[in-house]
């Protein structure tokens, strides 16, 4: 149904030491349907089809977080994962961080903190995976 890939490690993306940018939410929605972003039960932002949102921590309110990607029409969840206390590290020889990433038919929706998701072309998805 959904390819959906865990944020394990990525070379170094970050500056050193970047703590205030170390957690912020990264979306870059490649897909064609509008999202939402809820954090631990809140909407904290809206994306766009085809755009980028980069949320401050702030934004977010204290970890840890319980992140959902749902589709704005009818609340149908994307993708999840959870950030819990220090799961983001960009201090050392390999940056850490968590995301998830979905291949539906209608594009590529990527959600992490830390830096950014590595990893293979976009597939395909299946048919139907984009309903709004």
């Amino acid at each position: 149904m959904l390819a959906a890939m865990s944020l394990l490690v990525a070379c170094s993306m970050l500056p050193v030491g970047d703590v205030a940018n170390a957690y912020t939410i990264h979306v870059d929605n490649g897909t064609t349907l509008p999202v939402d972003i809820v954090v631990n039960g809140t909407p904290v932002a809206h994306v766009a089809p085809n755009s980028s949102v980069a949320l401050p921590p702030s934004a977010a309110g204290p970890r840890p977080w319980e992140i959902h990607v749902v589709t704005r029409q009818s609340r149908r969840e994307i993708v999840s994962f959870e950030v819990v206390g220090d799961d983001v590290d960009i201090d050392g020889p390999e940056q850490l961080g968590r995301g998830t990433r979905a291949d539906l038919s209608c594009g590529r929706l990527d959600v992490y903190v830390g830096p950014p998701l590595m990893g293979p072309a976009p597939g395909p998805g299946q048919a139907g995976d984009y309903r709004p």
